[in-house]
């Protein structure tokens, strides 16, 4: 189990959330509410696909 591990919210930006993920060595990143709730998970594959989707690819 990891003593602090990361998380985002919603509105974290795509850059930060990229950094966090090669900063931390993790492939998936919690997405939390406001009060610390689990709404979610992004993952680098989710990041790859919505990238490759905007970039018409």
């Amino acid at each position: 189990m990891t003593a602090n591990p990361v998380s985002v919210t919603q509105a974290t930006h795509v850059l930060r959330l990229l950094n966090l993920l090669q900063n931390n060595r993790v492939f998936r990143v919690p997405v939390v509410d406001s009060k610390g709730k689990l709404i979610g998970i992004v993952t680098r594959r989710d990041l790859l696909r919505g990238y490759l989707q905007t970039s018409g690819s």
